[in-house]
């Protein structure tokens, strides 16, 4: 049986979410199941820290993977049931810790942009927890609290500056 309303949402996130990475110079999307897809790749090229035996240093290329159940837009789900931490498997981020990435509660329904958005914002440091006892990465949480001169680490705030100065510039 087809949910033509589950369909509907579904179609108008991918829609609205590759009308934006068309125009990003931050995030490239590709959907990989279902039509209309409920399977994403997220690409997302700029600024995060990785952890290596070198220290902490920082990488510009980051992926996620995205996964809308068939009751998304009923229920509740928590962000290990719907996000996928897929590379670099260093990543370094109190909210990481690969495969595991969280955004916090993902209420029923929760947009694909919204989930992109958040997930833009951890990457760059501009949302973290500081609490090890609500952490992926409790080591990340400690260098945080030491370290946050060095946040946003992209000079760029939002995931929109980029397709929004284009959009100026051309309009």
């Amino acid at each position: 049986m087809t949910d033509s309303i589950r369909n509907s949402w579904l179609e108008s996130q991918y829609v609205e979410a590759m009308t934006f990475a068309q125009r990003s110079e931050v995030l490239s999307l590709a959907p990989i199941a279902g039509s209309p897809p409920f399977k994403y790749i997220a690409e997302f090229r700029c600024d995060g820290l990785a952890k290596t035996e070198d220290g902490i240093k920082v990488v510009d290329r980051h992926v996620v993977g995205i996964l809308f159940p068939d009751q998304y837009q009923r229920v509740p789900y928590d962000p290990g049931q719907i996000l996928t931490w897929l590379e670099p498997s260093d990543e370094f981020h109190p909210n990481i810790g690969p495969p595991f990435c969280c955004v916090g509660p993902i209420a029923p329904g929760m947009s694909l942009m919204s989930l992109l958005y958040q997930l833009y914002q951890m990457i760059t440091w501009q949302r973290f927890t500081p609490l090890e006892n609500n952490a992926l990465n409790e080591e990340a949480c400690s260098w945080a609290r030491d370290n946050l001169d060095r946040f946003p680490v992209d000079p760029r705030r939002s995931m929109l500056d980029v397709t929004t100065k284009e959009l100026n510039a051309h309009g």
